[in-house]
C-alpha cells in the first residue's frame, strides 16, 4: 500500500504575548514534532480532549496554517515550502469538512452558489455544466437538486453538514480532513454523517484524516487511531489493536470514559486533574501530573513515540518495562 501523506516532525507554534508592554513572548506549541504516515484508502483518526491541538494539526497538514517546522509530503510532493500560490493546484486534491456548518456556510448565499464557487475556483464550466456538477455533488451526499435553491437556515443541521461535505467533494479531492464533522449534531443523527463518510470513502476511493473527541463514534470508520495530548501524539495503533490493548494510561482513561473499556475489562480508569496549559513550562512527560503510575524518570525525560509491537507506537516509559 502506497503512502499518500507523510508527516515528519511537524510543529506549529503560535506566539503568545505576556503583556502589552512586555518584550518577552511565550510560544503555544499547539503541534509539537508530530510524525505519521497515511496510506491511500486509510482513515487515521486523531482523538483527544478539546484544546489538545487536533484541529491545528488538521489545518497545518493541509497548509491552511503555515508550518513552523517539519515536513509534509503529499502525493510525493513536499508541500512544506510551497507558497499559497503554489498550493493552489493541490487544494482541489485535499479538502476540509468543518465541524460546525453554521459557521462554515455563508448564510447569505444559496447552497448552489456556494458549491458553484468551489467548483469554478478550480475548473471552467459552461453555465449548464455548472448546474449538472452542483446537482451531482448534492446527489453524492443524498440531497436532490432542489437544495441548490435553498439557504442554510432552511435546512436541518444534518442537511447542512451534508452540504458541507458536498462542497468539499465538488472539486473531486482524494484526501479529506474531517474536523469533528458530527460533533455539532444531535447524537441521534451523528451516525448518519459517519455512515455517509464511510460510504463515500468506499465509492470515491478517499483517504481521511479524521478528528474526533469520542472514541466510540469513530470505531467503525477508522483503520488507525492516534491519541493526542497537549500537542503530542502519545499512542498510535490499528483500530482494534488500540481498543483491545491500550498501553498509555491516558488512552486507557479515554477508553474507560467512552465505556469501550468495559468490553475488555471491568476496571474503571479515573483520570484526575485537568490538561495543563500549552504555555506551562513543563519538563519530562506532559502527562505525569495526571498519571497514577509515574516514576522518577517521567519527571526527568520526555518519552518519545516508539514502536512496541508491529504498528503499535506508544510514548510512555512504563509501557516498555
Amino acid at each position: 500500500m502506497s503512502a499518500l501523506l507523510e508527516v515528519k516532525d511537524l510543529s506549529k507554534y503560535f506566539i503568545s504575548k505576556r503583556g502589552i508592554i512586555s518584550k518577552f513572548n511565550t510560544y503555544i506549541k499547539a503541534v509539537d514534532k508530530i510524525s505519521y504516515t497515511l496510506n491511500k484508502g486509510e482513515v487515521l483518526t486523531i482523538v483527544g480532549e478539546s484544546g489538545c491541538g487536533k484541529t491545528t494539526l488538521g489545518r497545518t497538514t493541509t497548509r491552511v496554517y503555515d508550518v513552523t517546522s517539519g515536513s509534509i509530503t503529499f502525493n510525493d510532493i513536499d508541500i512544506t515550502e510551497l507558497s499559497q500560490k503554489g498550493m493552489f493546484d493541490l487544494r482541489k486534491q485535499m479538502q476540509m469538512v468543518f465541524k460546525n456548518p453554521d459557521t462554515s456556510l455563508n448564510p447569505r448565499k444559496k447552497i448552489g452558489k456556494m458549491i458553484e464557487e468551489a467548483i469554478t475556483t478550480h475548473y471552467s464550466y459552461e453555465s449548464s455544466e455548472k448546474d449538472d456538477e452542483i446537482e451531482s455533488a448534492l446527489a453524492k451526499v443524498g440531497l436532490n437538486g432542489d437544495f441548490a435553491d435553498k439557504y442554510p437556515h432552511e435546512l436541518s443541521p444534518v442537511q447542512k453538514q451534508r452540504v458541507g461535505i458536498a462542497r468539499a467533494l465538488a472539486v473531486e479531492p482524494i484526501f479529506l480532513v474531517c474536523d469533528e464533522p458530527a460533533s455539532a449534531l444531535d447524537i441521534s443523527v451523528q451516525g448518519q454523517i459517519i455512515n455517509l463518510l464511510e460510504e463515500l470513502r468506499d465509492e470515491l476511493d478517499l483517504t481521511y484524516l479524521f478528528i474526533a473527541n469520542d472514541l466510540a463514534m469513530v470505531r467503525y470508520i477508522s483503520t488507525h487511531i492516534a491519541i493526542m495530548y497537549l500537542g503530542k501524539l502519545i499512542e498510535k495503533a490499528p483500530v482494534e489493536e488500540l481498543y483491545s490493548n491500550p498501553q498509555h494510561p491516558y488512552t486507557q482513561a479515554f477508553l474507560s470514559a467512552s465505556d469501550i473499556m468495559n468490553v475488555y475489562s471491568h476496571q474503571r480508569v479515573v483520570l484526575r486533574g485537568d490538561m495543563p496549559l500549552f504555555t506551562d513550562n513543563l519538563s519530562g512527560c506532559k502527562f505525569k501530573d495526571r498519571c497514577s503510575i509515574k516514576k522518577p524518570i517521567c519527571s526527568e525525560q520526555e518519552p518519545e513515540l516508539q514502536r512496541i509491537d508491529d504498528e503499535h507506537y506508544v510514548a510512555c516509559f512504563m509501557s516498555r518495562v
